[in-house]
């Protein structure tokens, strides 16, 4: 009888007159069906929907099972054939095309082995046939029912006592993947199915037993707190346990808020969370690699806009009588920006304009098609005049928005309570964290009505030793923003700037062409 084919499960056995009986299996979906034909020509039809033939597992007990029923009847190789492979009375010329085989000499089973018939062991020819192709597969004897044989580095070998115990309490068992059943001989041992195959319950999967398992949710149990993922409970980390949330696939990117911070982190006023691969990392302070969605303040809700020349979306929000970009800008085209080699993304890095928005100067910022046909930007900055400019520039900002100047900022810090608070209330809600002597400081903002400013610092022309550089810095500790605003004699230009330490906004100026600051864009009026 081949295992795995369910066409061999064929042979006869005695009946209990003695007279011959003939067996047939096959399959039907699920189910075994045994057809017996008898004796006088009559025939009879039995279901098994117990093994459940569609799993490896069921098809090693129908097997199994089917065996023993032809070994206990005397099967033999008459008429159909034996149970019992390769048993002949006269055994063939041991030669190397035979190495291996076994085969029984009077009651005694003998092996081929290099040239010569010698006696076989019990291991040798109770597990002759079997296939072992996984390790940690449990086998009954080919010729001895009552032995157990384990797979181990494609061999098989006895089992130990409590590999029998095992074997003899799972015999029987459906094994659904997932799912903990109850030993069939001992009734206090729990086994676990996984690969369909069974194993010993742990400890925390006992306590889960009976429990709802609910994808990226927490569950309690007796004994321990766990995490239903992909369909299976874990044993939830210390993290997961004091925020009461799970970081699983299902909960990635997630931002959730610690409203019970423990020890030093009680200074710390909005100590946030994001789950990113299955931890909870803290973003009270600056990172590139989060995604600046986790930044916004969950309580507000946004307005969006998109880009109609890259279709990128941005988030909106409005101030009092203004409605602002909640993000900073990220265009670049070289085709309608001809000054392009004049912005870069921080540390020149993609990825980070993702986040950040896109760095300009002065000139790129407020440069567009029209503009730069129509005035000479390097002009303006070599003969320190100011560049004559429309009263509105939409510069590098879509259409329907604008570049706000210096009153259209003063006009936003004031909706907010004033310039000497504007910088708190506006600040992101993470992002601005500190670490001091101390410990740790809450520097975060509150970002109460959304504008969500973030410290992504900026880049200055630096000049030295080896020549003239672009040096980026303060990221996590500031940022400024461009104003259309000229100052003096047109070298410089009004900024506005955020600072870590400060609840105010500094209004400043700097040099056009040296500095590469981020925009925030502002909704033309209706």
């Amino acid at each position: 009888m081949v295992k795995t084919d369910i066409s061999t499960w064929h042979f006869v056995r005695k009946d209990d007159f003695g007279d011959d009986a003939e067996y047939t299996y096959t399959v039907d979906g699920k189910d075994l069906i045994v057809t017996i034909k008898n004796a006088d020509g009559t025939t009879n039809s039995k279901t098994y929907s117990m093994y459940n033939m569609e799993s490896e597992a069921g098809v090693e007990m129908a097997f199994n099972a089917a065996k023993s029923t032809c070994k206990n009847g005397g099967g033999n190789n008459n008429k159909v054939k034996s149970c019992v492979k390769d048993t002949v009375k006269a055994l063939p010329e041991c030669n190397a095309s035979r190495e291996g085989f076994i085969g029984k000499k009077d009651s005694s089973y003998v092996i081929c082995r290099s040239g010569s018939w010698i006696k076989a062991s019990v291991l040798e020819y109770d597990t002759y046939g079997l296939e072992c192709f996984d390790d940690g597969r449990v086998v009954t004897g080919n010729v001895v029912d009552s032995n157990i044989y384990v797979c181990e580095k494609g061999a098989f070998r006895v089992a130990s006592e409590k590999e029998v115990e095992f074997y003899n309490d799972t015999y029987g068992l459906t094994c659904v993947d997932g799912r903990i059943v109850t030993g069939a001989v001992n009734p206090t041992n729990k086994y676990m199915c996984e690969f369909g195959r069974f194993r010993t319950a742990t400890e925390w999967e006992k306590d889960t037993e009976g429990l709802d398992c609910i994808e990226g949710e927490i569950a309690k149990g007796e004994k321990g707190t766990y995490v239903c993922e992909s369909g299976k409970f874990r044993i939830a980390n210390s993290m997961e346990k004091h925020l009461n949330k799970a970081c699983s696939a299902k909960n990635e990117g997630m931002a959730v808020i610690d409203s019970n911070p423990a020890g030093y982190y009680s200074q710390i006023t909005y100590y946030t969370h994001f789950c990113n691969e299955g931890t909870w990392r803290c973003i009270m302070f600056w990172e590139w690699d989060v995604p600046k969605e986790v930044r916004f303040n969950k309580e507000i809700d946004y307005g969006v806009m998109t880009d109609n020349r890259d279709n990128k979306v941005y988030k909106t929000v409005k101030i009092g009588s203004q409605v602002w970009m909640a993000e900073n800008l990220n265009y670049y085209d070289s085709a309608t920006m001809p000054l392009d080699e004049m912005s870069s993304c921080f540390n020149d890095k993609d990825e980070n304009c993702d986040v950040g928005g896109r760095l300009y100067n002065w000139n790129a910022a407020v440069d567009s098609v029209t503009l730069a046909k129509n005035i000479d930007f390097r002009e303006c900055e070599t003969s320190a005049i100011l560049c004559k400019l429309p009263s509105k520039i939409q510069g590098a900002c879509p259409n329907g928005w604008h570049l706000p100047d210096t009153l259209e900022w003063v006009t936003l810090f004031n909706a907010v309570g004033g310039i000497s608070t504007a910088g708190k209330v506006l600040k992101s809600l993470t992002g601005w964290g500190d670490k001091t002597a101390n410990g740790y400081s809450g520097l975060n903002g509150t970002d109460v009505y959304g504008f969500s400013v973030l410290p992504t610092g900026y880049v200055e022309r630096w000049g030295g030793s080896k020549g003239l550089y672009w040096k980026y810095e303060y990221e996590s500790t500031q940022v400024l923003f461009w104003s259309t605003t000229q100052y003096g004699n047109g070298v410089t230009a009004f900024t506005v700037g955020f600072h870590r330490n400060s609840d105010a906004v500094l209004i400043d100026n700097h040099v056009k062409t040296l500095t590469r600051l981020p925009v925030r864009c502002i909704k033309d009026s209706e």
